[in-house]
């Protein structure tokens, strides 16, 4: 059995070998409580005693031993302990009862953990020269272990040079066999771990296993970390040099430090996020809780772990809370929006982030990510109500007519209705008397006065100025021409204003839905029409939809075909109105704004031929028309040494969900060689009642660089939802708020609340239709960023707003030069 070292085997190493060795040989323990039981036995003993392995493993190794024997192989196993080994001869009782004589070798080697074993091997005396050939062929193939080990296995004399390197060595430490062979240890490790590295070394001599980590330098100038085992090579009880094993760890210290700064980031994402974040466990029951969800909650930790989270949520959106939790269960990433309650019962708001944590392919938990949006609710249900009421009458505004006019119509099946439009009789003169403020009285008590008058099935909304729109669900024209007397009647009576009695009366026009049109618009298309026909009759009363319609209808009809000519006769241009910064009044840019000069019927308003467009589908040809004129007007006053200057130009709805209308503003883009940073894209609030197809098409705009604006911000579908998510660049305030900007707190308040919405949400904003000194002052102190109208500019023809922005930036200099 030479060729064992200690400890340098498994025991699992020792198994292999013996099974492979042609001559009889085991492994039997020395262990007190196992004392001389078989370990393992290889097919050779099973073949010369006669006995299976299973019958083996219920004997002792001094069962195989003649009783004559028996004393005096007794007294060689206690010397064999004391020395390490021994060699006797004995004679072996096999199972057939035959005794054969042997010599017997004993080799007792310490295992990896510490155990010591005895490997036992013998051969007939009549085999001698057999088993030193079968013994020779042990020690070749205990050399194989050696030289075939995947680590780095190495052999030193007492002085530390290398003896023996295995091929693993050689190749990991970049040096040949022969150099290595003529090398100290030390010459491989870094200084800083040489001291270390040679105190092991020398206890090594004082027989103990040597276990460290340390850093050597290979050949080619790489440092590798080895986890180092080294044992003492014993020579008649002397240690005579070094045997051990080294495993480069470099790669899996790496990973360790990686997997330890991944925990560490891991952590710091959940206990230093301002948001609230958690884990639920499998069953919706918390398991971890950040600082900020304590302080969110109100509740300590340690009551919520071990709770299940969904009778925290507030009961009438627990069902739909759930649904998503479900979701999450079968691996989909979800959010939504939810409301919980804290433990002073109090409600908050909350955007919710959840990810199913999937270990080894399974879920194991949940994590989620609570954002409080409380305040962003609150200003949204704030901008909702203005959004869809009228902040002077209370009354629902045009907007929340159109919403409710949309779910009628949308029903399953529609029940008749009547709509009555009303327009006040001499406003204009009330105003022009006693001020807009007497006027807004007037509204606001005629508002007052239907609201308690009207029956139940009748919806009252206020249009707009002094319009007001009146729907009868279930009725026909019966009960219309009732409720049109009862109104005309109210009016009977005077209103009493500050103590100043008014007399007025109302002219309303009515149209019958399914018998006058089955859509809003032409409802009241024909309901005004009527209204029209009943002031012109003389006033305070009221008229149906008649045939009288039939007239503005076909001259609808005629301007289409006038509009297609239009386009092929180059008789549509662009102005252009300049937008001024308010806090440096500088130059911000020129919105682009359609004309129509038309030969046989002259100058048309873009609000009646836009529509035009838009049902006909011109709108798309249009569209793309002015994007190219004002990318290539834009090219040109460069050209013309102006500086780059940003263009807003208005994308209609049917424009903007094109199929092609990405591919084709690209297009235009690379023709016209602009730098899309300076193109600015305004489109209307209405497009977010699509919201989740506008966010794709927004997203592809941006990745073109171009920017976008909403346009008429406030009038329109007001959503934060989707405003939150929008990839858009500024708000333009409607114009309609100037006026109410500077006669009431109302209309001040509702332009500080776009501008406060849009700087939250890293926003500039831009007022239309500043007119005055006065509004652009009020504008400027509430934090408006732009603003555009004819206090500034009017709209301008290409040539004149050269010369005008080329005057403005002279005049620029020429104030930077004197505050220099």
């Amino acid at each position: 059995m030479q060729g064992l070292g200690k400890p340098f085997y498994s025991a699992e190493d020792l198994n292999r070998i013996i099974r492979q060795v042609p001559v009889p040989m085991y492994i039997s323990s020395n262990d007190q409580a196992h004392l001389h039981q078989f370990i393992a036995v290889n097919d050779a003993l099973v073949e010369h005693i006669g006995y299976s392995r299973e019958e083996l493993s219920q004997m002792i190794t001094f069962d195989l031993v003649c009783d004559s024997f028996f004393r005096k192989v007794t007294y060689d196993h206690q010397e064999t302990l004391r020395k390490g080994s021994a060699a006797f001869e004995s004679l072996h009782r096999t199972k057939s009862g035959r005794r054969v004589p042997v010599n017997v070798f004993v080799r007792i080697v310490e295992l990896e953990n510490g155990e010591q074993v005895s490997v036992v091997q013998f051969y007939e005396t009549s085999q001698q020269q057999e088993t030193e050939r079968l013994l020779e062929k042990v020690h070749q193939q205990l050399e194989s272990l050696f030289e075939f080990n995947p680590d780095f296995t190495f052999m030193m004399n007492e002085k530390g040079h290398f003896t023996n390197v295995n091929p693993a060595g050689v190749k990991l430490l970049g040096y040949t066999k022969r150099q290595l062979q003529l090398m100290n240890y030390a010459e491989l490790i870094i200084e800083e771990d040489i001291e270390r590295a040679r105190d092991h070394f020398r206890s090594i001599f004082d027989l103990q296993v040597a276990e460290l980590e340390l850093r050597i330098r290979n050949g080619t100038g790489d440092i590798r970390l080895m986890d180092v085992t080294a044992v003492p090579i014993l020579t008649d009880g002397t240690v005579t040099g070094v045997v051990g094993t080294a495993r480069d760890i470099t790669k899996e210290k790496a990973v360790e430090r990686e997997l330890i700064e991944s925990r560490q980031r891991y952590h710091s994402l959940f206990e230093n996020n301002i948001d609230a974040v958690l884990t639920f466990d499998l069953h919706g029951c918390f398991q971890y809780v950040n600082p900020a969800t304590e302080q969110l909650m109100g509740y300590m930790a340690e009551e919520l772990i071990g709770k299940p989270f969904l009778p925290h949520i507030v009961p009438d959106r627990q069902a739909e809370t759930f649904n998503n939790y479900e979701r999450v269960m079968n691996g989909t990433a979800v959010r939504y929006e939810t409301a919980m309650l804290t433990k002073k019962n109090e409600v908050v708001e909350l955007h919710i982030t959840v990810i199913p944590i999937i270990v080894g392919g399974a879920i194991t938990g949940i994590h989620c990510i609570g954002k409080d949006i409380t305040e962003i609710k609150n200003v949204e249900q704030k901008l909702n109500n203005m959004a869809f009421h009228d902040y002077l009458t209370k009354l629902p505004n045009q907007h929340y007519f159109q919403q409710f006019m949309q779910e009628l119509s949308e029903a399953a099946q529609p029940s008749p209705l009547a709509l009555l439009f009303l327009d006040l009789d001499r406003f204009k003169s009330v105003n022009d008397a006693f001020g807009h403020d007497f006027g807004d009285l007037l509204l606001v008590a005629t508002a007052k006065r239907l609201t308690e008058s009207l029956p139940s099935s009748a919806h009252m909304f206020r249009y707009g100025g002094d319009e007001l729109i009146i729907v009868l669900e279930g009725a026909g024209k019966a009960e219309a021409d009732q409720t049109a007397r009862q109104i005309i009647h109210l009016f009977e009576e005077p209103f009493v204003l500050n103590e100043i009695e008014i007399t007025t009366s109302t002219s309303i026009g009515i149209s019958l839905f399914p018998h006058d049109g089955e859509n809003r618009d032409t409802l009241i298309k024909k309901a005004d029409h009527a209204m029209y026909i009943a002031k012109r009759s003389g006033k305070q009363q009221y008229r149906f939809y008649d045939s009288a319609e039939g007239d503005m209808h076909d001259q609808y009809f005629k301007m289409e075909p006038l509009l297609k000519k239009a386009i092929r006769r180059q008789e549509l241009s662009i102005v252009y109105q300049p937008q001024v910064n308010l806090n440096t009044c500088e130059l911000h840019g020129v919105e682009a704004l359609l004309r129509w000069n038309s030969a046989e019927i002259g100058f048309v308003s873009p609000a009646e031929f836009i529509p035009i467009a838009e049902e006909s589908g011109l709108i798309v040809t249009i569209g793309e028309w002015v994007i190219r004129s004002a990318c290539l007007q834009m090219k040109e006053w460069q050209q013309q040494g102006m500086r780059p200057v940003k263009v807003s130009v208005n994308v209609s709805i049917r424009q903007f969900y094109h199929t092609e209308f990405v591919d084709m503003l690209q297009a235009i883009i690379e023709e016209t060689g602009i730098d899309p940073r300076f193109l600015e894209l305004e489109i209307t609030e209405s497009i977010a009642s699509s919201g989740d197809i506008v966010i794709g098409i927004l997203q592809q705009l941006k990745e073109i660089g171009v920017h976008v604006s909403i346009d008429d911000f406030g009038t329109g579908y007001s959503s934060l939802r989707y405003l939150r998510e929008f990839p858009i660049d500024c708000l333009k305030i409607d114009q309609s708020f100037m006026r109410d900007l500077t006669e009431g707190k109302k209309g001040e308040d509702i332009v500080s609340t776009i501008v406060t919405l849009a700087h939250n949400l890293d926003l500039i904003t831009v007022a239309e239709g500043t007119e005055t000194k006065e509004q652009v002052q009020r504008l400027k102190a509430l934090g408006c960023d732009v603003a555009q109208g004819y206090y500034f500019s009017r709209p301008l023809p290409p040539e004149e707003c050269l010369e005008w922005m080329k005057q403005m930036e002279k005049e620029m200099r020429t104030d930077e030069g004197s505050q220099k």
